[in-house]
């Protein structure tokens, strides 16, 4: 059975080496920070809160100021097409459903967009990237619809698909192993036939 393909593999293919140009350490604290949300989240949602770390205090700010209520983090979702996407953050904001996505960088570039694109046409529910920089300023960039974007997303999700399907290369034998191969069959036939009652 072929692998669902997640969004994050078809981006790659629309956008190879997309992070050869960020630091390291750049990198770092963007994992290092989602982490810790989702640990922050995750007490939430059970009922369990802590005392977040101070690093992210700019975001627990922010959903404790507009009130949200947590569904789920890290949640996979599956679509029927055969892709599904790794959600950071499901919510209701301000009375309506949501998806959320975290950015600790400084930009939201055009893979970002159509990420948030595919997330919405996966989910059926609009969204959001909570971006918050190294300066601590947090802010809600709404994910607009992008039709072209879109587009873009879905032929690339078919082109992966399609290769998923492709049969496998046949295998090529060497000279030595098809003589092998017929010689077993010239013996086994010499045996069938020397085992074979005459025809009367």
């Amino acid at each position: 059975m072929a692998e669902v393909l997640r969004v994050s593999t078809v981006l790659k293919l629309v956008y190879p080496n997309s992070l050869d140009f960020v630091k390291q350490e750049d990198l770092d604290r963007g994992t290092r920070l989602h982490k810790l949300t989702e640990i922050y989240i995750n007490n939430q949602i059970m009922g369990c809160p802590e005392v977040p770390p101070k690093e992210i205090l700019p975001v627990v700010k922010w959903f404790e100021k507009e009130q949200v209520e947590f569904e789920a983090t890290e949640e996979r979702v599956f679509h029927k097409l055969g892709f599904s996407g790794q959600l950071d953050i499901l919510l209701q904001w301000r009375s309506k459903p949501y998806w959320a996505d975290l950015k600790f960088s400084e930009t939201i570039t055009e893979q970002n967009q159509m990420q948030g694109c595919a997330y919405t046409y996966l989910t059926k529910r609009p969204g959001f990237f909570l971006q918050c920089p190294s300066n601590g300023k947090v802010k809600a960039i709404r994910c607009k619809p992008n039709p072209q974007l879109l587009a873009v997303f879905l032929s690339a999700l078919n082109l992966l698909k399609f290769q998923q399907a492709r049969l496998p290369v046949p295998r090529v034998y060497s000279p030595d192993e098809i003589e092998t191969m017929a010689q077993e069959a010239r013996e086994g036939m010499e045996t069938l036939c020397q085992n074979q009652e005459p025809i009367l």
